[in-house]
């Protein structure tokens, strides 16, 4: 009779002999050369930025050691350069300088308001409607009678 160890010994020298279980690291294959084309491309992109970097070098230089204030830093020249190319895309899609547009709508709403104002006389005379109204004790009607010629003034200044 066969014992436990023998019995894990031939099991494993059968799992080793199988070919289909691989137990030796083999190196991967090395990557495949880019294009020439790619990396000319590549080296002329390098050659062609390279002020650029120079210049985020120098400023770097003035920036402190600590981490979090080159990240703080950092942050805020994305910012600004963000806002940059935000303006420029502004000033090529509309041709001129251009404020943001929330400022212009303030102005177009407050422009719409005063267009709603309603007449002096006729304003007046709604409310002394209203009061003789209220007067009797009708207030719910006097409140109906501004509500309904607000509404009609609305309707016809469309």
């Amino acid at each position: 009779m066969a014992t436990a160890t023998d019995r894990f010994t031939a099991a494993h020298a059968a799992l080793k002999a199988d070919p289909t279980v691989q137990f030796t690291l083999q190196r991967a294959p090395p990557p495949p050369r880019p294009p020439e084309w790619l990396l000319q491309f590549i080296k002329w992109l390098g050659h062609a930025l390279e002020p650029i970097g120079r210049f985020f070098r120098w400023i770097d230089g003035f920036m402190p050691n600590w981490p979090f204030a080159r990240i703080f830093l950092w942050g805020l020249v994305a910012v600004v350069v963000a806002l940059i190319l935000w303006g420029v895309y502004q000033r090529i899609r509309y041709g001129e300088w251009r404020m943001p547009t929330r400022i212009g709508l303030r102005a177009t709403a407050v422009a719409e308001e005063e267009a709603w104002a309603p007449e002096a006389a006729p304003a007046r005379e709604w409310l002394r409607e209203a009061d003789a109204m209220a007067a009797a004790g009708r207030y719910a009607e006097a409140v109906h009678h501004l509500l309904f010629r607000s509404i009609d003034d609305i309707a016809r200044r469309r």
